[in-house]
């Protein structure tokens, strides 16, 4: 199953029984996380939305991370931002040879990094 249909199959989990949830009604904040956390893991949709959420990252650590060159860096940043994130996180993975998550992960971070960097 693709990231995008294990992310729609747990938001229609969660909309469909976790909000109508009578165990987690009324509370908020810490006590809203942490009863979410002890009745989900008994709950057989609990069960479900964690061995889907597992799905979501077994791929992506599996695999070992990219070294970036500088070259590479400049490639995909302006490759991005002239394609945009769809299509251009898709080119460069394949021209690149990588997979797309660390493709956007490491643009992300770059312009994170220039963000922080730049004078005001």
């Amino acid at each position: 199953m693709c990231r995008k249909t294990i992310l729609q199959t747990i938001d229609t989990l969660q909309s469909e029984h976790c909000e109508s949830c009578t165990h987690l009604a009324g509370a908020a904040g810490n006590q809203a996380e942490r009863l979410f956390h002890d009745v989900c893991k008994k709950c057989v949709i609990g069960k479900q939305i964690i061995q889907l959420g597992k799905g979501l990252t077994a791929g992506h650590h599996q695999q070992q991370q990219h070294h970036w060159s500088n070259e590479e860096t400049f490639y995909a940043v302006n490759h991005i931002e002239v394609l945009g994130i769809a299509k251009g996180v898709e080119q460069v993975a394949n021209r690149l040879e990588i997979d797309p998550y660390y493709v956007e992960v490491h643009y992300f971070r770059q312009k994170e990094k220039a963000h922080h960097t730049s004078v005001v």
